[in-house]
């Protein structure tokens, strides 16, 4: 992976009083869009009518960038006045505004035209088309982000937060696009920290989601994991976000915070090179520092700590499992892990089988979790535990996309399932439930 130091210039730079390089790259897709439009209402005359909708809206925010444009302050070489700063946070403001809500109509539309009769070819270009208003839109947040924070206008705003809610409200927003990808991802947030913190929830998240994001992007095999714990003594907490992702050579990580550095790999570069940048730029906002652990083909580890006063301190130790021995069996190499170290700090006994052979010489165990993940057939791993006269209440772990078969997986002898990536709300309930049933139904 090496880093695609992409150069985009106009006027403005020429005349040496700064760079832009967001007008190029909203051109583009805006372009698209249309041009994705009018090739639909081509081929289908009766949806012309809500083509030209469409764009209409494209073509009001066509309009409304190039106002932008015209109106945008110049950025500033020496330090902005009070003045200066109060015009870029009214631009700003103006411009979420008018960017954003003719976006929203545009993904709206684009959702009615997929709801109509088409035929597959209309349907890709409309599943284009929103692919490219999606991506307009990310686009557009970055850039405002970043120009708020360069501006000083970012502000955090500390308040009674559980850490373990944001980690999890992250990886689940994540889990669509990895599940896409067939990679796995999973949080972990250790025990005995604060069970409450004063910090800036939505900016925590932020960083956490442009952090995974970039993981997922640069990932093909195998996934990411949001780790959480203690940072020595004190209130400090250090997050981390792992990847077995391509890795970044290592005369290439000092670049890679900057703006608008973009990481090339397979000879394409993907993406404006924002995220990092507002991570870095927020977390120091926050008083902390992103730094990179990674190596080439090795995957990447982003890890940064933030000083974060306890608020409620962690609960008593609550050991609902104390006394279960609990085996996973799994091929996947990131969530598996992750699951082991909840199901110790809920007092199990839990290890990672290594094949229903192994597992079938272990000694007694109370429950087996089996991953459907990478198996075609989690029935058929079940039944040769079975064979082997193996009788622990079993659960299976599957992505949401294969819950249609869960009847037939109960069918097969399955006392209940998970649902991939796991909540820790439902890992010890579903357990002692799944341990429950099988008990009581012992002679």
């Amino acid at each position: 992976m090496t880093l695609d130091r992409t150069a985009v210039t106009d006027d403005a730079e020429a005349r040496g009083v700064g760079r832009r390089p967001w007008r190029d790259v909203l051109d583009a897709p805006l372009l698209l869009v249309i041009a994705l439009a009018v090739i639909v209402a081509v081929a289908d005359p009766d949806a012309a009518r809500d083509i030209v909708a469409v764009v209409g809206v494209f073509a009001a925010l066509a309009v409304v960038v190039s106002r932008l444009r015209r109106d945008a302050p110049a950025p500033e070489v020496a330090e902005p006045s009070p003045e200066t700063a109060d015009a870029r946070e009214h631009f700003l403001a103006l411009a979420a505004h008018e960017i954003r809500t003719p976006l929203t109509g545009i993904l709206g539309l684009a959702d009615l035209l997929g709801e109509t009769a088409l035929s597959s070819e209309q349907t890709a270009y409309v599943r284009a088309l929103r692919g490219s208003g999606e991506g307009l839109l990310r686009l557009v947040d970055g850039y405002l982000d970043l120009s708020r924070l360069e501006a000083g206008a970012v502000e955090a705003k500390p308040v009674p937060t559980e850490i373990e809610t944001v980690v999890e409200e992250v990886v689940e927003l994540l889990a669509p696009p990895c599940q896409g990808k067939g990679l796995e991802i999973a949080g972990h947030v250790a025990p005995g920290l604060p069970r409450r913190v004063s910090v800036d929830p939505l900016l925590l998240r932020q960083v956490l989601i442009n952090l995974a994001g970039n993981a997922v992007k640069f990932t093909e095999v195998g996934g990411v994991a949001i780790e959480v714990d203690r940072d020595g003594d004190g209130d400090r907490i250090r997050f981390r976000v792992r990847d077995t992702g391509v890795g970044i050579a290592p005369e290439e990580a000092s670049r890679i915070f900057d703006a608008w550095e973009r990481v090339e790999t397979e000879g394409l570069a993907q993406g404006t090179g924002l995220g990092l940048a507002i991570a870095r730029g927020i977390v120091e906002r926050m008083g902390g520092e992103i730094s990179l652990s990674s190596r080439l083909g090795a995957g990447s580890t982003f890890a940064f700590s933030l000083d974060l006063p306890v608020i409620e301190p962690a609960a008593a130790a609550e050991r609902p499992l104390a006394g279960r021995r609990i085996a996973i069996l799994s091929n996947a190499a990131v969530e598996p892990p992750l699951l082991v170290r909840r199901l110790h700090a809920l007092g199990a006994e839990a290890w990672l089988a290594g094949g229903v052979a192994a597992l079938a010489e272990a000694d007694g165990f109370d429950v087996v979790l089996i991953d459907a993940e990478g198996e075609a057939d989690p029935a058929a791993r079940l039944d040769e535990l079975r064979a082997a006269g193996r009788r622990a209440a079993a659960v299976v772990m599957i992505a949401p996309a294969r819950r249609a078969e869960l009847p037939a997986l109960r069918a097969a002898g399955f006392a209940a399932h998970l649902i991939r990536p796991v909540r820790s709300a439902s890992l010890a309930r579903v357990i002692a439930l799944a341990v429950g049933d099988v008990e009581a139904a012992r002679p």
